[in-house]
């Protein structure tokens, strides 16, 4: 890993077999991981708090490395504690503005194919942006008049940039972990509350005749209704939405709609009142019934689309 030659980065001198200096690039990086993971989908300043937090404890981290031959106690006692709170102080602006980067490329980054590649970009993006932008403030804060704002920025960003990238892709699978764990749960909830309703769900031959007919009576496009609400005890689906949350618990609102009486007029009527309510109910209860921001995203979409045609 380290040459025969001194390695340089940040500004440190490593020699070969150098453990501390390792090891201060590896606590340096976990700061760099932990301001990526703070920043992510956070208001500005629960990320600058986040950001600060994770750069000041990098920080101790690199000064107790320097001490690392001495006695624990000895050593703890030689951290140079304004050099922390400096780095926290940094950390505290730089953070925000790599999730500031992130965020200005959010749009970009939802054109690529997938959520890992998006996830990966974008948290490259953060982690070159709070890297780059550490470095640079330092530079300006240390007042070394033969040192440039501009020394170091680059390898900083390109290691920013390295771990933002592995900590973003890290981040993704775990979340996704997460909510694959969440989604199951939140399914049998919908299940549960439907069998203690009386509601039976079907998602079989019948549901799939019955909802082809529904959509040529309808003069909707083929495979467009995934599920409808059939009276006040039945609701069909499609084979390959039944274990959707979302339709499933939007069902469940429809049965429930029927039961206060709802009344759909001649013409529809009534009917994109009733699915303007619905959406918004799902909306106000999307975290209890683990619905995701894409279909928060989606559903606020429909809502628009719904009120702009005034009708569904």
């Amino acid at each position: 890993m380290w040459g025969d030659s001194n390695c340089q980065f940040a500004g440190t001198d490593y020699t070969r077999y150098d453990y501390a200096g390792a090891g201060q690039v590896a606590v340096t990086g976990l700061g760099v991981a932990a301001t990526v993971v703070a920043c992510a989908g956070t208001a500005g300043a629960v990320c600058a708090v986040g950001a600060a937090g994770a750069a000041g404890t990098a920080s101790w981290g690199n000064h107790a490395l320097d001490n690392a031959g001495q006695p624990v106690g000895q050593a703890a006692t030689q951290v140079d504690w304004r050099g922390v709170a400096v780095d926290t102080a940094v950390g505290g602006v730089s953070g925000p503005i790599g999730n500031g980067a992130g965020r200005l490329v959010g749009p970009l980054t939802g054109r690529l194919s997938s959520g890992a590649l998006r996830a990966t970009v974008q948290g490259g993006i953060v982690g070159s942006a709070s890297a780059g932008s550490a470095r640079g403030l330092t530079n300006i804060l240390d007042g070394d008049p033969n040192t440039s704002p501009a020394d170091g920025v680059l390898e900083s960003c390109l290691f920013g940039l390295g771990v933002g990238s592995l900590t973003g892709r890290a981040a993704y699978g775990v979340n996704q972990w997460l909510q694959q764990a969440s989604r199951g749960r939140a399914l049998q909830s919908a299940l549960r509350e439907a069998n203690r309703l009386g509601i039976e769900i079907d998602s079989g031959e019948d549901a799939v005749a019955y909802l082809n007919w529904y959509e040529r009576t309808a003069g909707a496009t083929p495979g467009s209704h995934h599920a409808v609400a059939v009276g006040t005890d039945l609701i069909y689906v499609r084979p390959e939405y039944a274990a959707n949350v979302r339709v499933l618990r939007e069902e469940i609102l429809h049965v429930l709609q029927q039961w206060g009486g709802l009344e759909i007029g001649a013409g529809g009527h009534g009917i994109a009142e009733a699915e303007v309510a619905v959406r918004q109910t799902l909306m106000q209860n999307a975290r209890r019934w683990g619905l995701t921001p894409t279909e928060v995203r989606e559903l606020q979409r429909e809502i628009e689309l719904i009120l702009q045609r005034g009708g569904y």
